[in-house]
C-alpha cells in the first residue's frame, strides 16, 4: 500500500511508550531507595521546613520500610509515565481527516475542512479553507514529523502562519472589535490571568464562532477577524 494509504501518526511511538513506562518506575525505585538517606542528610540542615516530615522518613529504617519506599516510588513512577502519556498529544492523519487526542478529548477534522496547517511554537495549528482556526493544541513532537505527516497526504503545510501579519493586539475598548466577541475578550483575559487553560480554550472556540481568531504571548490576546466572516 502506498504512503497515503497508511495513516501517518505523529506522538509517542511504542518504542517511546516502552521507555516511558519502562523508565518511570526505575526512576521512583531509585527515588523511594534513595528517600530516607536523602531525609536524614536534610534533617540535619538547620532552617528547613518539615522537619517532623524529615525526621520520620530519616528514622523510618528496616526491611519492610525500605520496601514500602521502594513500591511508592515505583507507583509514583508508573502514574508519572501515565500522565505524561495521556497529556502527549497524539496526531493521526489520513486522507480522509485529521484527528487530534490528548487528555481523554479526542477532535476529527474532514479533510475536506481542513485548508492547512502550520507550528507556532509549541502549539499545532490546524486552518480552515475559510482562514478560521481548527485547533490550536499543545505538542511535543518535532515540527518536521509533522509536516511530513501532513505532506504525505497531501494536506498544505505552512512553514509559518500565513496570517501573521493581520493579528493585532486587544486592548479593552478596542473600537476595532464588536461588543459580543469583546466581551468573550474581556472573560478571556480574566481566565488567562487566573490560569484557566480550559476556560480560555472554551472562549477561544467561541470566538472563532463569532469570526475571530486569537492567539497569546503569556497573557496578552492578538486578535485578527476571519476573512469574509
Amino acid at each position: 500500500m502506498g504512503e497515503e494509504g497508511r495513516p501517518a501518526v505523529v506522538g509517542l511511538s511504542g518504542a517511546d511508550r516502552a521507555v516511558l513506562y519502562g523508565g518511570g518506575p526505575v526512576v521512583g525505585l531509585g527515588l523511594g531507595w534513595a528517600l530516607p538517606h536523602v531525609a536524614q542528610w536534610l534533617e540535619g540542615m538547620p532552617g528547613l521546613p518539615f522537619r517532623g516530615l524529615l525526621r520520620l522518613a530519616a528514622n523510618w529504617d528496616g526491611r519492610w520500610s525500605t520496601l514500602t519506599f521502594l513500591a511508592l516510588g515505583a507507583l509514583a513512577g508508573l502514574a508519572l509515565a501515565g500522565y505524561a502519556d495521556w497529556e502527549n498529544l497524539r496526531v493521526t492523519v489520513t486522507a480522509d481527516e485529521v484527528t487530534l487526542a490528548a487528555k481523554g478529548r479526542s477532535d476529527g477534522l474532514a479533510r475536506a475542512a481542513v485548508g492547512g496547517a502550520f507550528v507556532d511554537g509549541k502549539r499545532l495549528v490546524v486552518l480552515g479553507t475559510d482562514g478560521r482556526e481548527l485547533a490550536r493544541r499543545a505538542h511535543d513532537s518535532k515540527p518536521a514529523e509533522l509536516a511530513a505527516a501532513f505532506r504525505a497526504h497531501g494536506y498544505r503545510w505552512h512553514d509559518a502562519d500565513p496570517y501573521a501579519e493581520e493579528f493585532r493586539r486587544w486592548v479593552p475598548d478596542s473600537p476595532d472589535v464588536p461588543p459580543g466577541p469583546a466581551a468573550l475578550l474581556r472573560a478571556r483575559a480574566t481566565a488567562l490571568e487566573h490560569k484557566q487553560q480550559d476556560e480560555a480554550e472554551d472562549l477561544r472556540r467561541e470566538l472563532s464562532k463569532l469570526g475571530w481568531v486569537v492567539r497569546d504571548e503569556q497573557t496578552r490576546q492578538y486578535v485578527r477577524p476571519v476573512p469574509g466572516a
